[in-house]
């Protein structure tokens, strides 16, 4: 439909974007129009022009102009642009926590295994029994689920997880 059109009247459908990103304000957006904008792409995902102007009190009657600059200044363009770049620092912000807990996940393994490894060096395989082996190895499959919130729950890290062994293991 758009090659329909000549092109001189399809380029003057083009906004100039002031700043580097589209959600920014346009090339001769007025301030009552770039504030509207404002408001509108603010709302999130679940925006119209409508209920942008129910929350903020604003007027019904100026639902015309609001409507004429949505299509001048290609408001739901804009918005949709902005939710994506705010969907990107989320995902962003996500993977870095994640990226966080694993490293700290890997640190605390690591020191436990440690640990674990130098107590069995001292273990006298003649001392144990083959229930308190048993008992050891699902004590600490148990513990491990319970870290990494693998038992169906929130990991350790983001609740209380109470460990007492030895004087080895402070400071975990």
């Amino acid at each position: 439909m758009d090659e329909e059109r000549p092109a001189a009247q399809r380029e003057s459908d083009e906004i100039i974007v002031e700043g580097k990103d589209s959600w920014e304000r346009v090339r001769g957006e007025t301030n009552p129009a770039w504030n509207a904008f404002c408001a509108y792409r603010d709302f999130g995902v679940d925006r119209s022009i409508k209920k942008v102007l129910e929350l903020n009190g604003t007027p019904a009657s100026r639902y015309g102009i609001w409507c004429a600059w949505s299509g001048r200044y290609q408001w739901v363009k804009r918005a949709g642009d902005y939710d994506v770049y705010l969907d990107k620092l989320k995902r962003a912000e996500r993977e870095r926590r994640y990226a966080e807990r694993e490293k700290l996940y890997r640190e605390i393994t690591e020191k436990v295994l440690s640990i674990v490894s130098r107590r069995l060096e001292s273990f006298d395989p003649e001392e144990l029994s083959q229930s308190s082996v048993m008992e050891w190895i699902r004590s600490s499959i148990d513990i491990e689920k319970e870290v990494y919130g693998k038992d169906g729950g929130e990991p350790s890290l983001c609740r209380q997880l109470q460990i007492s062994f030895t004087e080895e293991f402070k400071g975990i």
